[in-house]
C-alpha cells in the first residue's frame, strides 16, 4: 500500500502488537494506525476510534492471506493428523463462505467481536474475505516471494521456490475429500 501511494518506508514505523491491543492503541494515540486482520479493523470503526483507508482486496487482489505452515518433522511424523487437520480447516472454510451469519455467530466467543460486525466482514464487500480456492498456485507463490525480495525480507527468489517451501498435497486431499461427500 505503501508503494502504491508513494509513502517511503522510512516514514513508518512498524511495532509488533497483539491484535487485541491494537485498538486502545489507536483510542490512546500509541500508534496513528495499524494493519490486521479482520474484525478488528471493522471493530474500530464500530467503536468510533478509526477509519479504513483499504481492505485487502484492494491493495493485492485475491492475494494469499492466512497461509497454514508445519514443520518438516511435524509432516513426516504425523502426516495423518495434517491430513486431518487441513480437511477441517477447507472444511471450515466452506462453512463460513456458506454460512457467514452462523459462523460470525460462532466467532463472537473467539475474536470478541459482535456477530453483526463479524458478519459484515464476511460478506461486505462480497470479495472482502473469501474461503474458496485454498489452494495457492506457482504464481501465487512467486509473487509473494517477489513481493518478500522487494520488501527486503528475502534476499531474492529461490529457484527451488516451489519444491523446497510449499506442499499443497493436503489441501488438494482436502478439497478432493470434500468433493466427495
Amino acid at each position: 500500500m505503501l508503494k502504491q501511494h508513494g509513502i517511503p518506508k522510512e516514514n513508518v514505523t512498524v511495532l509488533g502488537m497483539p491484535p487485541r491491543d491494537m485498538i486502545n492503541s489507536l483510542r490512546n494515540g500509541e500508534i496513528d494506525g495499524f494493519v490486521v486482520g479482520e474484525p478488528e479493523g471493522n471493530k474500530s470503526i464500530s467503536l468510533g476510534i478509526g477509519w479504513m483507508a483499504a481492505i485487502s482486496p484492494k491493495i493485492w487482489k485475491d492475494h494469499m492471506d492466512h497461509v497454514f505452515l508445519a514443520s518438516d518433522k511435524f509432516i513426516q511424523l504425523h502426516p495423518e493428523k495434517l491430513q486431518e487437520l487441513i480437511n477441517q480447516l477447507v472444511r471450515g472454510g466452506e462453512f463460513i463462505e456458506n454460512n457467514p451469519y452462523e459462523a460470525a455467530v460462532m466467532g463472537e466467543d473467539y475474536t470478541g467481536s459482535s456477530a453483526a460486525a463479524f458478519e459484515q466482514v464476511l460478506t461486505m464487500p462480497s470479495d472482502w474475505i473469501t474461503y474458496t480456492n485454498m489452494v495457492a498456485n506457482e504464481t501465487d507463490m512467486t509473487s509473494m516471494a517477489e513481493k518478500l525480495v522487494d520488501m527486503k525480507l528475502w534476499p531474492k527468489v529461490p529457484d527451488d521456490l516451489v519444491s523446497r517451501y510449499f506442499d499443497m498435497s493436503f489441501v488438494k486431499q482436502a478439497e478432493q475429500h470434500m468433493r466427495g461427500k
